[in-house]
């Protein structure tokens, strides 16, 4: 399971955001709209708190800035 990202913000528009870590990777994520208002410009650092939901139809990653919006979810 990912539980938390740490790297470079690429891209942040309610679609989700794109996060790329220190080795290259990047993780597309999907967030509320309040995390989306809070996060930081593309390029810079950030450390998103992560569930991964695995269904028989998909895979998703959602990202929350604090562990409270993460147990919430």
């Amino acid at each position: 399971m990912i539980s938390r990202l740490h790297g470079t913000l690429l891209t942040r528009d309610p679609d989700g955001i794109e996060v790329e870590t220190s080795g290259g990777v990047v993780y597309e994520l999907e967030v509320p709209l309040t995390v989306l208002q809070r996060l930081p410009k593309p390029g810079s650092a950030v450390e998103i708190r992560t569930v991964q939901v695995v269904t028989d139809s998909s895979v998703a990653l959602y990202g929350f800035i604090d562990d409270i919006e993460r147990q919430l979810f």
